[in-house]
């Protein structure tokens, strides 16, 4: 029996069996990444490069709304609008004098525009109202009426008028304080009464008396509280109440 052939064909398929990609041992090595380059050293100190021009144009470019003034490169264009004040209705009530030293209309500098007086007139009604509110007058009404100047070289009018309305009272004065409190020496130092005006500065004085008073009659601990006045404004009345903690009442130890 020939052997020959039968070992040379075993060798061959021995070969073809090692070479298989399927039954192969070692994986092929995976392809090399390819460098990246090297990112340039950036000088901190170097001002940046110049960005590129827009090509777009911006809507309405070099156009200037209607009614708008241009601008004067020489100077400083300003137009001193003028106007003058009338206020009616504080006379009565002795606030005319007040209202001039706090005005905005009265004290403000020039304006070029009716916005701006406008917005001083409001102001000025709201000052009125507060004024009014420290006399007792809660239920006041001011009305404003801005007319601008008819020809060049006129003023414009502000008209304040003001109708103070009826002025509130007092209907309850309470004083609360601890049992041990002396109450009526408290209610005494205070001075309120029932119909009195209400009156912010002759509240606010009554208050000061209490908490000097209570001191000097030995209570040098004594807190006197925030007020509460509740307004009704269907009878224009108003209650009031104090509190008041006077302490304990010191007394002299010994004298050496």
């Amino acid at each position: 029996m020939n052997l020959l052939p039968v070992r040379l064909w075993i060798a061959v398929a021995a070969c073809a069996l090692a070479s298989s990609p399927g039954r192969s041992q070692e994986q092929p090595a995976p392809p090399a990444e390819p460098a990246l380059p090297e990112a340039p050293e950036i000088d901190p100190t170097r001002p940046l490069a110049p960005l590129p021009d827009l090509e777009v144009e911006f809507p309405n470019a070099g156009q200037r709304p209607t009614g708008v003034r241009p601008a004067d490169a020489e100077r400083d264009v300003q137009v001193d609008l003028r106007y003058r004040v009338e206020v009616t209705g504080l006379d009565a009530v002795g606030l005319q004098g007040r209202f001039r030293e706090l005005s905005a209309l009265e004290k403000g500098g020039a304006i070029d525009n009716l916005a701006q007086l406008n917005r001083r007139a409001r102001e000025d009604a709201v000052l009125i109202d507060r004024l009014l509110r420290a006399e007792g007058y809660y239920g006041g009404r001011i009305d404003t009426d801005v007319t601008p100047a008819e020809a060049e070289g006129d003023r414009a009018v502000v008209a304040l008028k003001v109708d103070p309305g009826a002025r509130y009272t007092f209907d309850a004065i309470e004083v609360a304080t601890p049992p041990s409190a002396p109450r009526d020496l408290i209610q005494d130092t205070l001075g309120l009464k029932v119909g009195d005006a209400i009156d912010a500065v002759e509240v606010q004085t009554a208050e000061d008396r209490v908490r000097v008073r209570l001191p000097e009659l030995g209570y040098p601990f004594a807190v006197v509280g925030d007020r509460e006045i509740a307004i009704d404004h269907e009878t224009r009345t108003g209650s009031y109440r104090l509190p008041v903690v006077a302490g304990q009442q010191a007394r002299v130890g010994d004298i050496r």
